[in-house]
């Protein structure tokens, strides 16, 4: 899995590439996230257009940065959700605690009004 990050106007937006399965290649997503938020990233949107395949602890690594983000006094949002996961979201009600956005337009407006 690689992950390329673009900060635009006070926003990063993380993009995964590949698949969200391995712990191995999460941890260093992990880590990624985290220097992210230290540095004062705290407002975060993953782009999940190019994830393949999905599992747990792909789920776990959102969670866990929608945390940290919110610990920082930010947020994290959802765009491009892939069909798989947006239906394991709506299983696991967890569709209540990430907000999504169509594209980086709607993310500048959501984050803007919070």
């Amino acid at each position: 899995m690689q992950i390329t990050t673009n900060t635009l106007n006070n926003i990063t937006y993380i993009q995964p590439i590949g698949n969200l399965l391995s712990e191995t290649d999460l941890q260093e997503a992990t880590k990624v996230v985290s220097a992210l938020v230290d540095e004062g990233h705290n407002l975060l949107v993953f782009d999940l257009s190019q994830v393949d395949y999905f599992n747990s602890n792909g789920l776990n690594w959102l969670i866990s940065s929608l945390t940290k983000s919110r610990r920082f006094d930010g947020d994290t949002a959802l765009m491009n959700i892939p069909e798989q996961l947006e239906k394991l979201l709506i299983m696991t009600k967890l569709h209540h605690i990430f907000h999504t956005v169509e594209n980086t337009h709607a993310a500048e407006q959501h984050f803007n009004k919070a």
